[in-house]
C-alpha cells in the first residue's frame, strides 16, 4: 500500500504518484484513513444546510481544500497545516472580495 517506515529517521515514510505520474515520498506524522475522511466530509457537505449571517464556521481556503481532496480522493500527497494567509489582507481582517467556492469554503459541522 506504499507505507513503511524511514530507515534514518524511523518516521512513516508514503509513496505516492503525483499528478504527472511520478513516484513521490513523503514522511508523516500521523497516518490518516483518507477514503474514510472523503466520506465523512461528503456526507456532512451533502447534509449541511447552508449557513447564514451571524453562524459559527470554519473557513478554509479552497487551494488547501483541493489538496487535502486529492489525497483523500486519490493518494495524493497529504497536505500540511490549514493555511489561510491568502484570505486575510494586511489589517489583519477576511479579505471581503472573495466568493465562497472560488476562494474559499466554509465548514460548517465538525
Amino acid at each position: 500500500d506504499g507505507r513503511a517506515y524511514d530507515k534514518k529517521t524511523g518516521r512513516l515514510r508514503r509513496a505516492f504518484y503525483d499528478h504527472h505520474g511520478i513516484i513521490r515520498f513523503q514522511l508523516i506524522e500521523k497516518e490518516h484513513d483518507g477514503p474514510l475522511e472523503f466520506d465523512l466530509v461528503n456526507r456532512y457537505n451533502e447534509t449541511a444546510p447552508p449557513f447564514s449571517p451571524g453562524d459559527s464556521v470554519f473557513v478554509i481556503h479552497t487551494r488547501w481544500v483541493g489538496e487535502w481532496a486529492s489525497f483523500a480522493g486519490y493518494g495524493d500527497k497529504q497536505p500540511g497545516p490549514i493555511s489561510n494567509h491568502k484570505l486575510i489582507g494586511n489589517d489583519g481582517k477576511f479579505k471581503h472580495d472573495l466568493c465562497v467556492g472560488r476562494n474559499w469554503r466554509a465548514v460548517t459541522k465538525w
